[in-house]
């Protein structure tokens, strides 16, 4: 962890020469191994602005078939099945740079096929619903000349009923802004 926030701050301070970027207030990227699994189509809308900061709801939706619960789980059974994972996640964005930090809070909603395999919070017994408390820190950079943005995120999940953090998905992201 030290060296992450090493590896920020490096990042911060050459960035300091940077143009000012003013964000708009709609957003729509791709997202690969991130909240929403190995990829998501996420929408972003402002909530507020301020000139240091931009607070925002995000959601995203993401449709797999696999089975990605052995490398995590060994001592579960490796099934293969359909799950649609929505992010719906509360985020801050601080910077005036075109490069900036982001964090937030949120929850993966999921349903599909065995979720009662996925070690997550399950709504019954052999319900195809789960959610999963998730969260996120990263960098976001803004092009200057062009509406498109680029993001890198950690993206930690916490296992209910293991109480437990699942290993850190680094996220990458490239979308636009209108």
């Amino acid at each position: 962890m030290r060296h992450i926030l090493i590896i920020l701050l490096l990042i911060q301070f050459f960035s300091i020469r940077g143009q000012e970027v003013v964000p708009k207030n709609n957003f729509l990227y791709l997202e690969g191994l991130g909240n929403g699994g190995y990829y998501s189509l996420n929408y972003e809308k402002t909530l507020f602005k301020s000139p240091f900061s931009r607070t925002y709801l995000r959601a995203g939706l993401s449709v797999t078939y696999d089975s990605w619960i052995k490398p995590i789980f060994p001592n579960k059974p490796r099934t293969f099945f359909l799950t649609y994972n929505t992010p719906l996640i509360v985020g801050v964005e601080v910077g005036t740079k075109n490069l900036r930090y982001e964090y937030g809070i949120g929850v993966d909603f999921t349903a599909g096929e065995n979720t009662r395999h996925l070690n997550m919070l399950v709504f019954g017994k052999n319900s195809r619903y789960a959610t999963t408390p998730t969260g996120l820190i990263g960098l976001r950079y803004y092009c200057k000349k062009k509406p498109v943005l680029y993001r890198l995120t950690l993206t930690p999940f916490y296992d209910i009923t293991e109480k437990v953090i699942i290993p850190y998905w680094i996220g990458a992201s490239v979308g636009f802004q209108f």
